[in-house]
This record gives structure tokens, C-alpha cells and sequence, in this order.
């Protein structure tokens, strides 16, 4: 009966009171916010949840845990741990390592974009291979992904390629910088799995963050994502309602919505779905999953892991 009441007060309706989602609670073992948790991504029945700041084991949880919460009952705690290997031959080849961002899995491997430093001009993207119980890196590729900069050059602080998923049909990844509202020169890049060919591919420019994506099925899902005062030069244009009436105030409120993106005539063009809450709640990994998407958080306000259907 008490875990019964936990799901029902964990169902949570946003505030502009269109978009309703089931909060997940995790094992205590792996809930804390000090995981900081940067992306999600799926291998067999495994979600794996990956920290920004990756020590030797990783966790993944088992799908039954998911669906036992979606349907009501009390799920076992049915995590598993892989063993990352060469991780710290990696980090020594990164200038300004600044954290494991966004992954991705095609098969038996698995994609991850290392965000920098501000000195370093570039991001990069590494790969390993997935076992039951280790993921070991490739050291011998580990390819750059340049930065989008101001308009006058200058490099944007806190920004990164914090997403990344893979486009079945063209058999190639695609990553994007999480500022893109430059306009008419904003841009991603598609890369073929074995990392040898980077091609650039314009995208639609948007306001607020891109903090991950991921394409299932043809369709291609991403978090959109605004913490007040950022980008100062580059203050947000577009105008969202909230449930009192009144237009958001982008230098002291936030946003998050979920977007829909599609690659067409080598571009990525965005059309954004309704907003998901302003709560400053800071949305870095998301999921196709079902038939909606499961969303996670880093650190702030503290880690929080949603089922949102669609």
C-alpha cells in the first residue's frame, strides 16, 4: 500500500497543466545527485545511466525495474554494473576534460561525446565495445568535434555537443552543439560508426539548449532546454505563456519542452512541443522508450528520472 502511494504522488502533472509524467524513483544505491547523471542510452534491456564524471564502474538498470513502476507495482532492484575500461587513457588524451556528456548505442558499441574546457576549440567523440560486463574504450579513436563560437568569434562558456544518436537510415551519428541559434551559420555534424568521416550538416536555428536527442524508429526526439540569464548576447526571442497568463521572463525564469526533429534536404529542421515545466530543473538525457520518453537530470535540483508518454 505504501509503495502504491509513493507511484500515485510521484505522477506529476506540469505546471502549465498539459504534460503529465510518472517520476521513477531509482535505487538508493545509485540516486544520489552526486552522480550527476548525463545521459541515457539502452543496450538490450539495460538502461544505462551514465555520470558526467565516469569513475571504474558504471550502472545500468534492467527495464522490468521501469515497468513495474509504469504498472503500479513494486519493482526489484535489478541494476547492473560494467567495468570501464581504458576510461583514464581516454581522459589523458583530452585537453580540458570536462566530462562525459551524451551516448548512444549501435549494437554492441557504444558513442559518447567528452565535453572541454573554454581554452580548448574543440569537443570530442569516442566509442567503446559493450559486454555483459565491461564497456572497453577504443583509445585509438578519439575524434574532434569543433565548437560553435559567437558571431564575433569568441568561444561560448558552458556549452558543449551534449547530444548524439544514430541515424539508421544513413547508417551515420549525428551530434549537435547545445547553443544553435545562430542564424543562418548554426550547425551539427554526422560521422560515420568507425569515426574516420565528419561531415557538417546545417540545423534550424532555435532558442534555448539542446541537451540530448535520440532517434528510434525514424523519429527523432530532444530535450529543449533554458536556465535563466544565459547567452546574454543571444536573449531568447520566442514568447511561451505560462498557465497565469503571462509571457515567461527569460532573464529569470526557465524552460524545458521536448522537440521533435527531423533530418531532411541535409538539414535538421525542429519543431518544439509543448513546454514540459519552468521549474529551473536542469534536463540532460533522454530516451525513446515505449511510447513516450524516459528523462533524466543531473544535479539540479537533484537527480530526477521521468517516464513522460506522448
Amino acid at each position: 500500500m505504501r509503495y502504491l502511494l509513493l507511484i500515485f504522488l510521484l505522477i506529476t502533472t506540469a505546471l502549465h497543466g498539459q504534460l503529465t509524467y510518472t517520476e521513477i524513483p531509482l535505487p538508493a544505491s545509485v540516486a544520489h545527485r552526486n552522480n550527476e547523471y548525463s545521459s541515457l542510452a539502452q543496450w538490450k534491456s539495460r538502461i544505462i545511466l551514465t555520470p558526467q564524471y565516469p569513475a571504474r564502474y558504471i550502472y545500468s538498470l534492467d527495464t522490468t525495474y521501469i515497468d513495474a513502476v509504469l504498472n503500479g507495482t513494486k519493482p526489484n532492484d535489478t541494476l547492473y554494473a560494467f567495468e570501464f575500461i581504458n576510461l583514464y587513457a581516454i581522459i589523458a588524451k583530452i585537453d580540458g576534460y570536462q566530462g562525459f556528456e551524451a551516448a548512444v548505442v549501435v549494437g554492441n558499441m557504444i558513442f559518447y561525446t567528452i565535453e572541454t574546457g573554454i581554452s580548448n576549440p574543440y569537443d570530442f567523440l569516442v566509442r567503446g565495445t559493450l559486454s555483459d560486463k565491461r564497456i572497453v574504450m577504443d583509445t585509438s579513436r578519439v575524434v574532434r568535434l569543433p565548437k560553435a563560437v559567437k558571431d564575433h568569434g569568441a568561444p561560448l562558456d558552458e556549452a558543449g555537443h551534449e547530444s548524439i544518436t544514430y541515424l539508421a537510415e544513413q547508417n551515420r551519428l549525428l551530434t549537435l552543439f547545445e547553443f544553435n541559434n545562430f542564424p543562418g551559420h548554426s550547425k551539427g555534424w554526422l560521422i560515420d560508426t568507425s569515426l574516420t568521416k565528419l561531415e557538417e550538416i546545417a540545423v534550424q536555428p532555435i532558442d534555448f539548449r539542446i541537451t540530448d536527442i535520440h532517434e528510434k524508429n525514424g523519429e527523432i526526439y530532444g530535450i529543449n532546454y533554458s536556465y535563466h540569464g544565459e547567452f546574454e548576447e543571444y536573449e531568447p526571442t520566442e514568447k511561451i505563456k505560462k498557465s497565469n497568463g503571462q509571457y515567461a521572463n527569460w532573464a529569470k525564469e526557465c524552460v524545458t519542452r521536448v522537440i521533435k526533429l527531423e533530418v531532411k534536404d541535409k538539414q535538421v529542421n525542429i519543431k518544439p512541443m509543448p513546454v514540459l515545466t519552468f521549474d529551473c530543473e536542469n534536463w540532460e538525457g533522454i530516451l525513446q522508450y515505449k511510447n513516450g520518453v524516459l528523462m533524466i537530470t543531473d544535479q539540479h535540483p537533484r537527480t530526477k528520472f521521468i517516464y513522460l508518454p506522448f
